[in-house]
């Protein structure tokens, strides 16, 4: 049974290397990700910029067609505490549970909550 356990454990040590491994490339590949698009914002905003400056709406071409367009319009909240409440949208409440956790630990009752305590397999 022991040599069971230590090869699950070594087993599970490896899976967390890997997961590990995984998540840090997901953080880069996110990094890249942002990087790229925010280059694409800016190469946008720099056609906008040099078809308005050269009095042109659109450009086509064998292979693409490029044009300035007209977008939907939106709202610009100026100062969002002189608008009236009809357009405020309720939000539902929250717990604030590390607070419950806190009250518990310091042994105070609090109606609708119980401390649990599990148990989990720790590998050294």
């Amino acid at each position: 049974m022991e040599e069971k356990v230590e090869n699950i454990a070594k087993l599970i040590r490896n899976l967390e290397a890997d997961a590990k491994i995984i998540k840090e490339e997901e953080q880069r590949l996110a990094e890249r990700r942002r990087a790229i698009e925010a280059k694409v914002d800016k190469l946008k905003t720099y056609l906008q910029e040099q078809l308005e400056t050269a009095g042109l709406q659109k450009v086509k071409r064998p292979t693409i067609t490029v044009a300035i367009q007209v977008n939907p319009p939106s709202v610009d909240v100026i100062d969002e505490t002189a608008i009236p409440s009809d357009f405020l949208i309720p939000q539902p409440s929250k717990l604030d549970k590390k607070s419950i956790l806190e009250r518990l630990k310091n042994g105070e009752a609090i109606p609708g909550v119980t401390l649990k305590q599990t148990k989990g397999v720790r590998i050294r």
